[in-house]
């Protein structure tokens, strides 16, 4: 049976990207991205995810800081291990396939362009 595991994210570091090398030789990125949002009623939220990004995209976040606009595409992968104290943990990574500084223009709209319907009843 098919399947789809796809995850496409654009948001904030909520630290700089942690660069580090294996004993391989690979290079490897651990980020922490911020994806704010507002439901329709109350208060803003924000999902904070973990990325993690090997070789060349490794290397190009060296550029990024806290607080950049990031778009990163890739698979989400769960991951399970026993701590310290013999407690059972998970946590849910996304293994980016791309991870790139997006660059956006302070003068550029955040809504469609003037005569583009935009129709904010629908229900997602």
């Amino acid at each position: 049976m098919p399947s789809i595991n796809n995850v496409e994210l654009m948001g904030h570091l909520g630290a700089d990207p942690d660069i580090r090398t294996a004993k391989s030789g690979k290079t490897f990125a651990n980020i922490r991205l911020a994806t704010p949002y507002k439901p329709r009623e109350g208060e803003k939220k924000t999902t904070w995810w973990r990325i993690v990004a090997f070789g060349a995209m490794a290397e190009q976040m060296r550029d990024c800081r806290k607080g950049d606009l990031v778009y990163v595409s890739g698979r989400g992968e769960q991951d399970s291990w026993t701590d310290k104290e013999g407690q059972q943990r998970q946590s849910f990574n996304v293994i980016a396939n791309v991870c790139v500084k997006a660059v956006w223009n302070k003068g550029q709209q955040s809504a469609p362009p003037a005569g583009v319907p935009f129709d904010d009843s629908v229900p997602f």
